[in-house]
């Protein structure tokens, strides 16, 4: 019997699929850590730790209200924006190549790409636990996937819940 088709990786191991395979699997770890991982947000003291993601909408619905205003405060909130996600971008996405890199590596491809997977089923499991927190007045809420995206509808979309 020949070779089985679904075969995911050829056994020559030709360098450009292997390339290919260890970027895409960086770009999947990058893209579920900006989900997933909670990072710290500030704006001049810290916030919370919620996903890089939803940091992005709220700064943009701080843009928003800014514009409203008149543009006052406007360009301490772009000093902000900026600075925030692309160090915490840059963060993230050296760790997910940091990671691959290690996992492919010292694993065989196979493996290798099933402990991406793994790794991203992780942060999506995780983040269905309360490990995100936003600052109240007077309390650090405990919050999950849901329950801190639900409050960056509610920043984006303040008068539906009025």
């Amino acid at each position: 019997m020949g070779p089985m088709k679904t075969d995911f990786v050829p056994r020559d191991g030709s360098p450009e699929l292997l390339r290919q395979l260890r970027r895409g699997a960086t770009r999947t770890l990058f893209a579920t850590s900006v989900l997933f991982v909670p990072v710290p947000f500030f704006m001049l003291f810290v916030v919370g730790l919620v996903p890089l993601a939803s940091i992005g909408v709220f700064f943009i619905a701080g843009l928003v209200d800014d514009l409203e205003r008149g543009g006052e405060g406007i360009m301490l909130t772009v000093a902000i924006l900026i600075s925030h996600v692309v160090v915490d971008a840059f963060l993230l996405y050296v760790l997910s190549a940091l990671v691959c890199g290690v996992l492919f590596g010292l694993l065989p491809t196979r493996v290798a790409v099933l402990a991406v997977g793994l790794l991203v089923a992780g942060e999506l499991v995780a983040a269905f636990f309360p490990i995100y927190t936003l600052a109240g007045e007077h309390n650090r809420e405990r919050l999950d996937f849901w329950r801190i995206w639900l409050d960056t509808w509610r920043v984006w979309h303040p008068g539906i819940w009025r």
